[in-house]
């Protein structure tokens, strides 16, 4: 039997996932870094940050690691999806919608 790696646990309360998800230990702390700076970011512009709905590993224009992590939002007595990028080289968390 193989053994596997325990995925990262979210602050999140549960919410459907999207995306993907990786059992490496390294980019389960980056996924884990980039949620918390999102959440963050998210909290920064005066969103009510929910908690996070899913990530996905990308690469920006450059070619630079990042994250896209989408986050669910209260805004005006209901609940959105807002997508944020994290760079990882950077730490640079940005919110792309609202």
């Amino acid at each position: 039997m193989a053994q596997t790696t325990p995925r990262p646990v979210s602050v999140a309360p549960p919410a459907p996932m999207t995306g993907t998800t990786s059992t490496d230990m390294s980019a389960g702390a980056t996924a884990s870094a980039a949620e918390q700076a999102c959440m963050g970011a998210g909290r920064e512009r005066n969103l009510d940050v929910v908690g996070v709905v899913g990530s996905r590993s990308t690469a920006d224009a450059d070619g630079d690691a990042s994250r896209d992590v989408m986050l669910r939002v209260r805004r005006n007595g209901s609940e959105i999806e807002v997508r944020c990028n994290y760079v990882s080289s950077t730490g640079l968390a940005r919110i792309m919608l609202i």
